[in-house]
């Protein structure tokens, strides 16, 4: 499984600056891409997820307006608040391992994850390491669809351990939670992509985003 750098949190590590009320923290992007292609659609993916990890955090703590700028400069990234705790959580948030993996359902005696205390999982070998890009599609407020592309020795592995699994569930499990639960069939074991419908298009697009720079994006508070 792709490890991707973690940064400590103690406050020392990040970079704050306190001027006129305000507070800064800038981070380096470090890109990890399976492909070339993606560089630009992965820097924009990634300015995408620390504004949703912001406005989670204003959800969270029932506050508003706790950001005054978010600035992107080539492989940085610069977000200057109000509040001091919004840039120590959004550090948090960014710099926490990254895991995606499916994993096969066996008896719990062998789950390595055990699913509402009746179902075991047990990683089956494919993990991020072997996804290329993931892509949604579909209009918002309505059903859509998120299509993973493997990468060539992805896909050789996911199509023999889906054919080996036929009729059967297996598991997507991001950060070691489960997130997606498919029957494999016959179409699954052909091709380099394999398709998750999801019932609404928009959290369909926050998925791809968030699970494309999970795997290919490592942030590092910088000074």
């Amino acid at each position: 499984m792709k490890l991707l750098k973690t940064t400590s949190l103690a406050i020392t590590a990040l970079a704050l600056t306190a001027c006129s009320g305000t507070t800064s923290v800038s981070f380096d992007l470090e890109l990890n891409l399976n492909s070339p292609d993606y560089e630009e659609d992965i820097l924009d993916a990634a300015e995408l997820v620390v504004e949703r990890q912001i406005a989670a955090f204003e959800t969270y703590e029932e506050l508003e307006e706790t950001t005054e700028s978010i600035e992107r400069d080539g492989t940085t990234i610069k977000v200057t608040a109000n509040e001091e705790l919004l840039i120590e959580d959004l550090t948090r948030r960014l710099t926490r391992p990254f895991s995606f993996e499916f994993m096969e359902i066996v008896p719990l005696e062998e789950a390595e994850i055990v699913v509402a205390e009746t179902e075991g999982y047990a990683p089956i070998g494919l993990t991020g390491d072997h996804v290329e890009w993931l892509t949604a599609e579909g209009e918002i407020k309505t059903p859509g669809s998120v299509k993973i592309q493997f990468t060539a020795e992805g896909t050789e592995l996911k199509n023999r351990l889906f054919s080996e699994n036929i009729g059967e569930h297996i598991g997507l499990f991001v950060r070691g939670m489960p997130v997606y639960k498919l029957l494999v069939e016959d179409d699954d074991i052909e091709g380099n992509t394999l398709i998750l419908n999801i019932p609404d298009a928009e959290l369909g697009y926050i998925f791809a985003d968030d699970v494309n720079v999970g795997l290919q994006v490592a942030f590092t508070p910088s000074k």
